[in-house]
């Protein structure tokens, strides 16, 4: 799973920070920040230390022991026996979202929308696929993993647009993916309804 965290890593040889690429409740992938290679040997016992989102937007820091499962150019894999709570907490209810969002109806629509970031001015965008938990879009806004914004999403030509909360889970090019965050059920349930009802007509499942 995809997260914006933060970590470091501390042997009795070296330090190294940087940002998580990828996380599980028991595993940990981290790009090391310097330019520079960064080689500790398979197995060599690490402290690593996470800084995780809590409420309020604020930051916590965990730290533990870890194995190092893997060191190469592209970052840093280590393992240890399971995140302790309140971060495994997190990463487990986020896991069983992940596959909640991988496993919902998505329905392939193209939609005009637009994309709001703070208390900027909204940038037209479209659409490439909808589900209730998220959508794919085309866009001129450089967007990266982990902004977060307000897209207004049209459903019907007689009701005023969703403004959905939304997060980037990815970003590439002038695509993006967008997880929706904390939407009221009646929104959850009419972005349910709709996609179910595209579905229902050819060339859109």
């Amino acid at each position: 799973m995809r997260v914006n965290w933060s970590a470091r890593i501390e042997t009795t040889e070296t330090i190294v920070e940087g940002p998580v690429v990828d996380l599980s409740s028991t595993s940990v992938r981290i790009r090391a920040a310097s330019r520079r290679p960064v080689e500790i040997p398979v197995g060599t016992t690490a402290t690593l230390t996470l800084a995780f989102p809590a409420p309020a937007d604020r930051f916590e820091v965990l730290s533990l022991s870890a194995s190092v499962a893997r060191s190469a150019l592209d970052g840093i894999a280590l393992t240890f026996a399971e995140l302790p709570d309140p971060a495994g907490r997190w990463v487990k209810t986020r896991l069983l979202s992940v596959e909640a969002r991988r496993r919902a109806p998505r329905a392939r629509v193209a939609l005009p929308v637009q994309i709001r970031i703070g208390n900027a001015a909204p940038v037209e965008a479209e659409t490439m696929d909808v589900s209730a938990f998220g959508a794919r879009v085309r866009t001129t806004l450089p967007l990266k993993s982990g902004d977060r914004l307000e897209l207004r999403l049209p459903l019907e030509t007689d009701k005023p647009p969703l403004k959905l909360p939304a997060l980037v889970w990815e970003a590439s090019g002038d695509e993006a993916v967008l997880v929706f965050a904390n939407l009221p059920e009646r929104d959850f349930n009419r972005l349910g309804d709709y996609v179910v009802g595209r579905l229902a007509t050819p060339g859109t499942a």
